[in-house]
C-alpha cells in the first residue's frame, strides 16, 4: 500500500500547488500536507465511531462484521462523492491546445 501512495503523492502535490504564487508555494504545500494528515486521522476516527456505534456492546463476529461493513460502506460512499466532485470541479485538458514553444535563446554577451 505504501508504494501506491508514493505513486500518487507527487501528482497530488503538483495539483495542490499549481497556479500558486511563488511566494505562497510553501504555505500551499504546508496546507496540503496538514489537510492530508488531519483528514486521515479525523476520517479514520469518524469511520471507527460509525462502526462502533453499529456494533454497540456486542462482541460476537456477526456484530463486528456489521459494524465494519457499515464503516467501509460509508468510506466507499465518500470516495464516490469525492470522485464525482473531482470530475466536476477539476479543469479538463483541451485537445486543441497548441504545445508550448521553447523560449528563445538569450543573446551572448561578449
Amino acid at each position: 500500500m505504501r508504494s501506491v501512495w508514493n505513486l500518487v503523492i507527487a501528482p497530488i502535490v503538483t495539483a495542490a500547488t499549481t497556479g500558486v504564487a511563488p511566494h505562497e508555494a510553501g504555505m500551499a504545500s504546508g496546507l496540503m500536507n496538514s489537510s492530508r494528515q488531519l483528514g486521515g486521522a479525523v476520517g479514520l476516527a469518524v469511520l471507527a465511531t460509525i462502526a462502533a456505534h453499529r456494533t454497540g456492546a456486542a462482541t460476537d463476529p456477526a456484530a463486528l462484521n456489521g459494524g465494519y461493513a457499515l464503516g467501509l460502506s460509508v468510506a466507499a460512499g465518500l470516495f464516490v462523492v469525492a470522485a464525482v466532485v473531482a470530475i466536476v470541479v477539476l479543469p479538463r485538458r483541451r485537445t486543441g491546445t497548441p504545445a508550448p514553444r521553447p523560449a528563445a535563446p538569450l543573446a551572448r554577451r561578449g
